[in-house]
């Protein structure tokens, strides 16, 4: 069985790095190397590491004096890695039984493989009781798709396609691809995943391969509330990658277009439900986005993009009845 390096960057998560390693070292893989980077913590991170280190568990751990960040520690995780495949997990996130295994197994089956990825499971869960309800057992087939396929997918849909905590990596790829960008502040594993499709193929399966714990302390839930700079984070991304590595593929002005129709499409659509909810400033917000990026959305609404979304007319009626509903709820 092929070797494999797990990074495992840590800033006051000492409370669930134990979960975290734990998810690592049952998953039935000899060759395997953890490295734990605890960047300046100033609470039990470095103690529950050394205790894990001492648990004959191939456990490595860097400790920094202060906190570099979080893309510091990604970066240094990148030079560390030698295994054949390499992944970086957070320490809040865990892994579901057999991920490693079921990675494995598909870089091993097609050497043109750049990365695989399957979906992560956001979900609450105290620190020493990981969900045992997720079905990681589910299919497990995986389904293979040309690098340019991919990134034609991320730019019409373009959500992050793929969950930090699902996603391995083939060392030799991300040793080409290089770092993570310092320019970008919340989207940078968005365009890495852009870049890694530019160098082969992208495996995806539908078997949950991580979980992403939800708690107060996370970054991404203050970033995910500010709807507009979601928008322009993720056009960022998109702004780089094209300016870079994308540019030479071929129609990447095309592409380019795409992504930002695509975005500009959402904040349209997002724009009227924060409306109809009373968001006013949001609203406005988004639609300036939106006609920014696309003027003729003041003539011709996007109607292709609820073509592309889960349930788009049960989520058309929800958005519409939400004024009425808060209103019955006023006079009661």
């Amino acid at each position: 069985m092929s070797s494999i390096d797990v990074a495992v960057p840590c800033y006051q998560y000492g409370r669930y790095l134990r979960d975290c390693i734990n998810s690592v070292t049952s998953q039935n893989i000899k060759d395997l190397r953890i490295l734990i980077i605890d960047n300046g913590s100033t609470d039990d991170t470095y103690e529950v590491a050394q205790e894990l280190a001492r648990s004959d568990k191939p456990i490595e751990i860097v400790r920094h004096p202060r906190n570099l960040g979080q893309k510091h520690s990604y970066n240094e995780a990148i030079d560390w890695a030698a295994a054949q495949s390499f992944m970086i997990l957070d320490a809040d996130d865990v892994l579901t039984e057999g991920a490693l295994s079921r990675a494995v197994s598909v870089m091993n089956s097609d050497s043109s493989i750049a990365f695989c990825h399957g979906p992560e499971y956001a979900v609450a869960f105290p620190a020493g009781r990981p969900p045992s309800s997720v079905d990681s057992k589910g299919p497990s087939h995986w389904s293979i798709e040309t690098g340019p396929a991919f990134i034609q997918r991320a730019c019409l849909q373009p959500i992050n396609p793929a969950g930090a905590s699902g996603i391995v990596v083939r060392t030799s790829v991300q040793k080409t691809a290089g770092y993570y960008s310092p320019n970008l502040a919340h989207t940078d594993d968005l365009e890495m995943w852009l870049r890694l499709a530019c160098l082969g193929k992208v495996a995806r399966t539908e078997a949950v391969q991580g979980i992403r714990r939800v708690h107060p302390d996370q970054l991404t839930r203050y970033f995910d509330a500010t709807y507009v700079r979601d928008c322009e984070e993720r056009l960022a991304a998109f702004d780089l990658f094209f300016s870079g590595d994308g540019k030479s593929l071929p129609n990447a002005r095309g592409l380019y277009r795409c992504a930002e129709r695509s975005l500009a499409s959402k904040a349209y659509w997002s724009s009227w439900s924060h409306l109809v909810r009373g968001h006013r400033r949001t609203s406005i917000a988004l639609m300036k986005f939106a006609l920014g990026h696309c003027p003729t959305m003041a003539l011709l609404p996007p109607l292709d993009w609820l073509s592309r979304t889960e349930n788009p007319w049960k989520r058309l009626r929800s958005i519409l009845a939400a004024p009425l509903l808060a209103r019955q709820a006023s006079l009661r």
